[in-house]
């Protein structure tokens, strides 16, 4: 549950940024520290605190989630030049960066992964934004991914007690699979 701590944190400090300083500037800053993210994730491993704390701070995702915003900042301020830039073929491109991520790849140093991670689920989504009749969108809204996708937030609070491996020694992977989608679902339909 810390990652949501992180997302609370994230959710409530960032709409007072934007109302500080105007989505303008916004654009300018969340560059700014997207580029010195990664120089602080390095300093942080094992350089000036203990490696393990990093894998439990707000280090680990902020970047991923900024991304995002980064994303609809730039859709706001310039939609016509998000639309020349975001082509057909470019939805593809993200597509394989992120293959290249979370297959390990040598094209993709580690220590950069979450940052290109995060360019290509920001440069996917803007593609999936721009092209809401093309393949990706299609297989998103397919009826079993749509609900599945109503429900992952859900799954996502459930799923580190049913990914446990005690769980999955005692009911087997598909079974634990299975019990975590079906308390995942009864407290979605509970709430």
């Amino acid at each position: 549950i810390w990652s949501l701590g992180v997302e609370e944190q994230f959710y409530l400090v960032w709409p007072l940024i934007l109302c500080a300083t105007g989505s303008g500037r916004a654009i300018g800053l969340v560059v700014t520290v997207l580029l010195g993210w990664p120089v602080q994730r390095w300093l942080r491993q094992g350089h000036f605190s203990h490696p393990s704390v990093d894998d439990a701070l707000f280090s680990v995702t902020f970047d991923t989630i900024l991304w995002g915003c980064l994303a609809g900042l730039v859709l706001n301020r310039w939609p016509a030049l998000v639309g020349r830039l975001v082509s057909s073929w470019s939805g593809l491109a993200a597509a394989g960066l992120l293959s290249l991520c979370y297959l390990g790849s040598a094209w993709v140093p580690p220590g950069i992964v979450p940052q290109v991670r995060g360019l290509a689920f920001g440069w996917l989504f803007l593609w999936l934004e721009q092209h809401p009749n093309g393949s990706g969108a299609r297989l998103l809204n397919w009826r079993p991914l749509a609900w599945l996708g109503r429900r992952s937030y859900s799954i996502y609070l459930w799923h580190i007690l049913f990914c446990d491996i005690r769980m999955v020694q005692l009911f087997g992977l598909t079974g634990s699979l299975l019990l975590g989608l079906g308390i995942s679902c009864a407290a979605y339909a509970l709430v």
